[in-house]
């Protein structure tokens, strides 16, 4: 063999670099896909609240017929010459002449100047009362259809003024079913004639207030309070601190006072007493609750009977005959539907019970009957 087939062969090239260790690694490459089950959820979610919206909204206006439809349904002008408001709901209840009138207004629960409430709202009767008179020209009496265990005092006094200033154009009879006690009667006495049942609660008049004193247990629990003040009587009815003697005299001064005021409401409406210390000198003036039969014998209830009774009364009083005998009450909104809706899921047990349990607020006056206080 030759020297020259004897040379090396040329080189090779290297082999191409493999990237199986490269830092940072290659990302694999994909096309992303679109969520689509996470979009299908939230479209479920989303038709779900807007389905729920659109049948609150349409629940609202069916509960609002279903409660509101016998007054609605029966909206009419009254008598020949009537001009009924659009915000006043009216029932017949008992036919007759529809130039003469007689208009119910039911004074039902506790008396209040709160509107939202299950109650007798002063506001709301006083602007019924007020339309009454400015739009029915048949209107010859009224009557106020009572089951109240009394409320509020300003509440209270005010539904009082409204009936006397409308006693003195056209009669007001006042009828006490289950219950006609405290600011219920403060009500009463303004009217021109009060029929009750003889097993009623009436009378009750006087005034209460009520505290808590709770420095037993503050002291029990280690709570001590520090309070500043500018006058010594500025944090009376503290619960922390026990009521000084000249605060206890106060008080019953400012009690007195209203109770005061009470007992000359009722002298003012009652023949059988001249003067409000005849009221408060008398045996009921220890704010006793009387029956119907009672209060009749003490002075303080014209009539026994019912509601036709006292519908006579009011005719009777009026110089007429034959009338047409219409409960009057406010329209009810969407809102009054809502909370209308709110009281009525009651219990059997509760729903047995004439006049709902009251919570007063402490440090407050009431013209109010104790036994219907919540416990």
């Amino acid at each position: 063999m030759t020297e020259s087939n004897l040379a090396a062969p040329p080189p090779l090239a290297p082999p191409p670099p493999r990237n199986d260790y490269a830092y940072p690694p290659p990302r694999p490459s994909f096309t992303p896909r679109s969520n689509n089950k996470g979009k299908g959820c939230l479209g479920i979610l989303l038709g779900i609240f807007i389905g729920l919206l659109i049948g609150g909204i349409i629940g609202c206006y069916a509960v609002k017929g279903t409660i509101s439809a016998a007054m609605e349904s029966v909206v009419r002008d009254v008598g020949s010459g009537g001009r009924s408001s659009s915000s006043v709901a009216s029932k017949v209840l008992c036919d007759g002449d529809p130039d003469k009138i007689i208009g119910v207004v039911r004074i039902d629960g506790v008396i209040t100047h709160e509107k939202l409430t299950k109650g007798a709202c002063s506001e709301t009767i006083c602007e019924l009362l007020d339309t009454l008179m400015e739009t029915e020209d048949s209107l010859k009496a009224i009557v106020l259809d009572m089951n109240t265990p009394g409320g509020e005092i300003i509440a209270s006094e005010d539904i009082w003024r409204k009936v006397r200033e409308i006693n003195e154009r056209i009669p007001v009879i006042t009828f006490m079913r289950d219950m006609g006690t405290s600011g219920g009667y403060y009500i009463a006495a303004g009217s021109r004639w009060i029929v009750a049942r003889p097993t009623t609660f009436t009378a009750n008049i006087g005034v209460i207030m009520s505290g808590l004193n709770a420095t037993g247990l503050a002291d029990k629990i280690g709570i001590a309070p520090k309070v500043y003040k500018s006058g010594a009587m500025k944090d009376m009815m503290s619960p922390l601190r026990p009521a000084t003697p000249e605060e206890d005299r106060h008080l019953q001064a400012l009690i007195q006072e209203s109770f005061h005021q009470f007992a000359d409401v009722v002298a003012q409406g009652r023949p059988q007493f001249q003067t409000a210390e005849d009221v408060m000198n008398a045996e009921f003036g220890d704010g006793r609750v009387l029956s119907g039969r009672q209060a009749k014998e003490a002075g303080l209830v014209d009539e026994l009977g019912t509601f036709e009774d006292a519908v006579a009364a009011a005719e009777r009083e009026a110089g007429i005959h034959d009338a047409q005998v219409v409960r009057f009450g406010r329209k009810m909104s969407w809102l009054d539907s809502l909370m209308e809706m709110k009281f009525s899921q009651r219990t059997a047990i509760e729903g047995l019970i004439p006049i709902d349990g009251v919570h007063v607020e402490a440090g407050k006056p009431y013209y109010l009957w104790s036994g219907s206080i919540a416990r």
